[in-house]
């Protein structure tokens, strides 16, 4: 008979067609969240040895408190979003194969590319170029409003160092 993390690898090799390196990796993160949730679910005196011990305490909320914890430890965006991706698949795995009634990662999301200052404000000013056009604000005074908004971002840039200082001075 199969293990339960050789029948996720079958899976995953018939039904998403995965690449042996692809797999290497799956196995990977799928080992590292079974040493994480060891760790985590003895500090609530629950002992796991293996998957299948594991098993009854999978669910969406130990993956989300995993996800946090990849979070504050600053694990990559990248590596972190593979990692809940297997576990994705994972519980899809556990319903199609009827070990549980349902996918409990369902829920869990990858963490979204955070942006940086200079792209949120260039968000805001595009949607306030918009918001002016709407208006009927004519071309020339949208052109300078936009201007003046530029140069006020661009001296916020020169001089973030020193409201940083500012700050730290003053904290």
């Amino acid at each position: 008979m199969n293990t339960l993390p050789k029948q996720f690898e079958i899976y995953l090799a018939e039904t998403l067609g995965v690449s042996g390196k692809t797999l290497r990796n799956y196995r990977a993160d799928l080992g590292h969240f079974i040493r994480w949730s060891k760790v985590h679910l003895e500090s609530k005196e629950i002992a796991i040895n293996d998957l299948e011990s594991l098993l009854p305490h999978f669910s969406g909320y130990l993956v989300a408190t995993y996800r946090t914890h990849q979070v504050h430890f600053g694990v990559p965006q990248s590596t972190t979003n593979r990692r809940l991706s297997t576990l994705r698949n994972f519980g899809k795995f556990l319903s199609a194969s009827g070990i549980t009634e349902n996918n409990p990662t369902q829920l869990i999301t990858n963490l979204k590319e955070e942006l940086t200052l200079e792209q949120e404000l260039e968000g805001i000013v595009r949607e306030y170029a918009k918001t002016l056009e709407k208006e009927g604000i004519s071309a020339v005074t949208c052109k300078n409003y936009l201007s003046d908004i530029k140069h006020f971002v661009n001296w916020l840039k020169l001089n973030q160092e020193v409201w940083i200082d500012k700050a730290i001075q003053t904290s």
